[in-house]
């Protein structure tokens, strides 16, 4: 999209304050209400370009208002990570993290880029629409089976503001 590179401006200016919610709310609980933004986002941008009404602003506006809820998003997933996995794997535990989202940044615009190319575009947006609605699912159905230390790191944060 044209309006991908405005996402980073508002990532970076909002990406202290998501950790900070990040560090004081269940992190589960940031990454689900980030999600529901983004799909809604998602859903948003698709109905303008299916319907052919949207417009460069339109587009930069919605996009900004994704980076933002990335900023909110990205910090919870990152502080969860030591909570689920065993301090000596940490290491390659993140390492892992960073090469599958590099892979993705590089393959998934190729795959989308070809998917477009065999079944059009109009497929395209109902296929990301479903791929939001199974996150939110898969997040609803783990919902109470989160680990009790994210509990416990959650209130002991908000105890030292």
């Amino acid at each position: 999209l044209t309006a991908r590179p405005g996402t980073p401006y508002p990532f970076l200016l909002f990406a202290l304050v998501g950790g900070v919610w990040a560090d004081r709310l269940p992190r589960h609980r940031v990454m689900l209400a980030s999600d529901v933004v983004r799909g809604v986002l998602q859903a948003a941008i698709a109905a303008l370009l299916l319907s052919g009404t949207a417009k460069v602003w339109h587009l930069v506006v919605l996009m900004g208002l994704f980076g933002i809820a990335d900023a909110f998003f990205t910090p919870a997933a990152t502080g969860l990570m030591p909570l689920v996995v065993s301090p000596h794997r940490l290491q390659e535990a993140n390492a892992l993290r960073g090469f599958t989202f590099s892979t993705g940044v590089v393959i998934g615009p190729v795959l989308a880029g070809a998917a477009m190319d065999w079944f059009g575009k109009d497929a395209l947006f109902p296929t990301g629409g479903a791929a939001v609605v199974l996150v939110l699912a898969v997040w609803i159905v783990l919902n109470g089976k989160r680990p009790a230390v994210e509990t416990q790191c959650s209130d002991a944060g908000a105890r030292a503001a």
